[in-house]
C-alpha cells in the first residue's frame, strides 16, 4: 500500500533532535533565515567566526525543501546547455567547475568529521529518449570532457564516474552537532514575518520574539519578500514527485535531458541493509492541481518500469533561474541571499555556503561574479522570462476564477463576504480558512494526498488550520468570524 506524503524516506530512516523556538528578544551580528542544507552549511563555516549569530527555521531545521530531495551528488546534470545557451562554453564550465568543488567540499567535510550519512560512491548517466536532444547530449559532452559516451540501459548517454549520494538529513545532523558546539544560536518554530531598517542595521519581526541585526541571510528556499530583488520576476517554480520502492543495491544513479523526467538514485542504509530505488518524474510548473493524476501516472510508470507498487511517495519543488545557475551574493548591502538550485540543491546549497561565509568575512571565493543575483542577462533571457511570468499570470487568473474540487472532505463557501475552504477532517471537526495566498493574492488550491492548501502561482502551503508551513507566505489564512 502507497504511504501518500506523509513522510519522506530520509525522515523515516532517521530520528531528529528538536530545538527550541525564539523565547526573547535578541540583539545580534547576524541572523541566518532557514536551517535546509544552505543555511546549516553557512553555519557550519561561520561557527568559529566572532561574531554573535542566529540561525532559525520556520519549522523544523532540515524538513523543508531539503528534506523532499533526492540526495544526489554529481556534477553531471541536466543544465549544461540552458548555460550555454545563456552565457557561453566557458561559463559553462565555470560552473561544472563548481558543482566538482561542491562535491569535493561535502567529501571532505564527511570524512573529517566521520558524519555516517551512508555516502557512496556511484556511476551517473545523462542519457536521451527523443532523437532532438541528442544535439543538446553532446552540448554537455563539450562541458565535461570527462564524460564519457556510453550507453543506459541500451540508451544513448553520456557517463561520469565521480558521483555520490548520501542520506542528506544524516548529513546535516552530524554538521549541527559540530555547530552546536559553537556560540551559534538555534531556533526552530520561528518563522520570519517581515523586516525593516535600522540605523545599524534590521529589525526582523518573527511570529515569536523580535530581532536586531546587522546583517540578513536569507537561505531559504522562496523569498519570503518582494522587495528589493523581485523574485517573482527572475525564476519560476516546478513540481515534482518521488517515489520509493525497496530494491536491491545498485551504485548508479541517472536522470534524462527530455520534457517527461525520469531521475533513479538508489539507497542503502548502510545500519540497516535496507535498500531502496527512489524515482523522480511527473515534473510541472505550478497551477496544474490534478496531483492525485500525477501520483497515479508515477505509480503507474514504477509498476511498469520495475514491477513494483511505490511504498512512499511525497512531492518536491524548485526554483528554476533565467540561465540555469542559481542566485548567491549580495540582493543589498548587508543582505544576502542564496536560492534557485535549478532542482540540483544538494551541490549547489553546499557550495552556497561556503560564498556566502567568504563574502561575509571577506574572502576571496572563485565563483563570486558566477553566481552574483545581479549578473547581466541577455534580451533573449528577459523574454524567455517575460513569457513565464505571462504563463503565471494565466495561473493567477484561472486561481481566481476556479474553486478546488469539491468531495466529502473540502467545500467552498462565501463566509461573510469571504470566499472560505472548508475541510472536514475524521472526526466531522470543520477546519476553514481562507481561500487568498497573503503573498500576492492568488487563489488557493486544495492537495488531497498532503491535505494542505497550497498557492499555484508561488508555492506557499498552509495546513488545513490555515499556518504557512513553506514560503514565500508567511501570513495565516485562518478564518475568524465577526460574528
Amino acid at each position: 500500500m502507497v504511504i501518500r506524503l506523509k513522510e519522506t524516506l530520509w525522515q523515516k530512516t532517521m530520528q531528529k533532535k528538536h530545538y527550541p523556538p525564539l523565547s526573547k528578544e535578541k540583539n545580534v551580528d547576524l541572523v541566518i533565515i532557514g536551517g535546509g542544507i544552505t543555511g546549516i552549511s553557512l553555519a557550519y563555516h561561520l561557527r568559529n567566526w566572532d561574531k554573535k549569530i542566529i540561525l532559525l527555521d520556520q519549522g523544523e531545521f532540515c524538513h523543508g525543501v531539503t528534506m523532499r530531495t533526492t540526495g544526489k551528488l554529481t556534477p553531471l546534470q541536466d543544465v549544461f546547455s540552458k548555460i550555454i545557451t545563456s552565457h557561453h562554453l566557458e561559463t559553462a564550465k565555470q560552473y561544472y567547475q563548481s558543482q566538482k568543488d561542491a562535491i569535493k567540499l561535502a567529501k571532505n567535510l564527511i570524512e573529517k568529521h566521520h558524519i555516517d550519512c551512508d555516502f557512496t560512491k556511484t556511476k551517473s548517466y545523462l542519457f536521451f529518449e527523443t532523437p532532438a536532444k541528442q544535439k543538446e547530449l553532446m552540448k554537455t559532452k563539450e562541458v565535461l570532457e570527462e564524460a564519457k559516451l556510453d550507453s543506459f540501459g541500451g540508451i544513448p548517454s553520456l557517463s561520469l564516474e565521480e558521483s555520490y549520494v548520501f542520506h542528506p538529513l544524516k548529513y546535516l545532523k552530524g554538521l549541527l552537532d559540530l555547530i552546536e558546539e559553537s556560540p551559534i544560536e538555534l531556533y526552530e518554530n520561528t518563522r520570519v514575518i517581515s523586516y525593516s531598517k535600522e540605523q545599524d542595521g534590521y529589525c526582523l519581526k518573527t511570529n515569536q520574539k523580535p530581532i536586531h541585526t546587522k546583517q540578513i541571510v536569507f537561505a531559504g528556499h522562496y523569498p519570503f519578500f518582494l522587495f528589493p530583488y523581485l523574485f517573482p520576476l527572475k525564476a519560476t517554480l516546478e513540481k515534482s514527485l518521488i517515489g520509493v520502492i525497496p530494491h536491491e543495491e545498485k551504485t548508479f544513479q541517472a536522470i534524462n535531458l527530455d520534457q517527461v523526467t525520469h531521475s533513479i538514485r538508489f539507497h542503502k542504509d548502510k545500519k540497516t541493509k535496507e535498500s531502496y530505488l527512489l524515482y523522480l518524474s511527473e515534473s510541472h510548473s505550478l497551477g496544474n492541481h490534478k496531483q492525485e493524476e500525477l501520483e497515479r501516472e508515477l505509480e503507474a510508470k514504477i509498476e511498469n518500469f520495475f514491477h513494483k507498487e511505490p511504498i512512499l511517495t511525497w512531492s518536491n519543488y524548485d526554483i528554476m533561474t533565467l540561465d540555469g545557475m542559481p542566485y548567491i551574493g549580495y540582493l543589498e548591502p548587508n543582505m544576502l541571499i542564496a536560492t534557485g538550485y535549478n532542482t540540483w540543491g544538494m551541490t549547489n546549497g553546499t557550495l552556497a555556503g561556503k560564498i556566502l561565509s567568504d563574502l561575509l568575512m571577506e574572502k576571496q571565493n572563485n565563483y563570486l561574479s558566477l553566481f552574483d543575483p545581479h549578473r547581466h542577462f541577455t534580451f533573449p533571457m528577459r523574454l524567455s522570462q517575460l513569457m513565464d511570468n505571462l504563463n503565471q499570470a494565466k495561473t493567477y487568473i484561472k486561481s481566481k476564477l476556479s474553486t478546488p474540487k469539491k468531495d466529502k472532505t473540502v467545500t467552498i463557501a462565501t463566509i461573510e463576504g469571504t470566499k472560505c475552504g472548508i475541510y472536514q477532517d475524521e472526526k466531522g471537526k470543520k477546519h476553514i480558512v481562507k481561500l487568498t495566498c497573503p503573498h500576492m493574492k492568488c487563489g488557493l488550491g486544495f492537495n488531497e494526498s498532503e491535505n494542505v492548501w497550497e498557492c499555484p502561482c508561488h508555492g506557499s502551503r498552509f495546513d488545513i488550520d490555515g499556518n504557512p508551513i513553506k514560503g514565500p507566505s508567511t501570513t495565516p489564512i485562518t478564518f475568524s468570524s465577526t460574528s
